[in-house]
């Protein structure tokens, strides 16, 4: 006998399966959004914060990920890699926000 999950989503129902996938992308994206704001308290929080907004604000868009990876403010405590997602919401949050309110953006 064969079970079929289902679940109810606001277009009508879909599978246990796509389900599961939907939990999951909501639950990256949360992980991704928490590792950013830690990013930008970190960030605040270093000795040259404004000597490197600066450099940040000068890069690219495509090398501002690539900085803040090599910072290490992307890897939560406890994992060895920096969390996917998290350096584009960090790069966006510092520079679109004055350097000591970015963590409130």
């Amino acid at each position: 006998m064969a079970i079929i999950v289902v679940g109810f989503a606001w277009g009508g129902w879909v599978t246990g399966g796509a389900a599961t996938r939907m939990a999951s992308d909501a639950a990256a994206g949360a992980r991704a959004e928490l590792a950013a704001i830690a990013c930008v308290a970190g960030f605040n929080q270093g000795p040259e914060a404004v000597t490197q907004l600066a450099e940040l604000k000068k890069a690219s868009s495509y090398q501002r990920g690539d900085m803040l990876v090599k910072s290490g403010w992307l890897t939560l405590p406890g994992s060895a890699e920096p969390v996917v997602g998290a350096a584009n919401i960090c790069a966006q949050k510092l520079t679109s926000a004055d350097l000591k309110t970015a963590v409130n953006g």
